[in-house]
């Protein structure tokens, strides 16, 4: 984008570079799939930054099921992802786990994290079983973004470990 800017004055056409981008790394069969799941993702992470999840949620957990309606965004853009990655060629796969399949489980994680504590404290406060479950899922949550972790920083002899 950098070398030829008038390429790109109209906002779709973030989108154009996004699939040529992806075709080179990937191939042309998974291009589109691939820039749809990166703009997905940008779009869900543009909804509420990680960091400003602690502080607060930012998601009702009692309200139209939004904090359980946005995490469900999160796990259909996984599964995507998922499929992509299963689907290409061994050689291929360490560089889209780097960039595109960690990015989307990471972010994923994190809402399961957060969503399933806010629900677990919503339910705590109604003196529901429910709080304990949701503890126990948020805790499962948190042990499977410290394996991802692990899985990354082992990709390729662990070239990026530490990153």
């Amino acid at each position: 984008m950098a070398y030829d800017m008038n390429r790109f004055s109209r906002p779709e056409d973030t989108n154009t570079w996004t699939v040529e981008w992806a075709a080179r790394q990937w191939g042309q069969d998974v291009a589109l799939t691939t820039a749809d799941i990166m703009s997905t993702y940008g779009m869900l992470c543009a909804r509420r930054k990680y960091e400003d999840l602690s502080t607060q949620f930012g998601f009702s957990v009692t309200n139209y099921d939004e904090a359980e309606l946005n995490y469900m965004e999160w796990e259909k853009l996984a599964q995507r992802a998922q499929t992509v990655y299963d689907s290409l060629p061994k050689d291929k796969q360490d560089s889209y786990f780097e960039i595109v399949l960690h990015a989307v489980l990471a972010g994923k994680g994190v809402y399961e994290i957060y969503s399933k504590a806010a629900i677990g404290k919503e339910y705590a406060s109604q003196h529901s079983y429910r709080g304990d479950e949701m503890a126990a899922e948020a805790k499962a949550a948190f042990q499977t973004d410290q394996q991802l972790s692990q899985r990354y920083h082992s990709v390729n002899g662990g070239k990026w470990n530490g990153m």
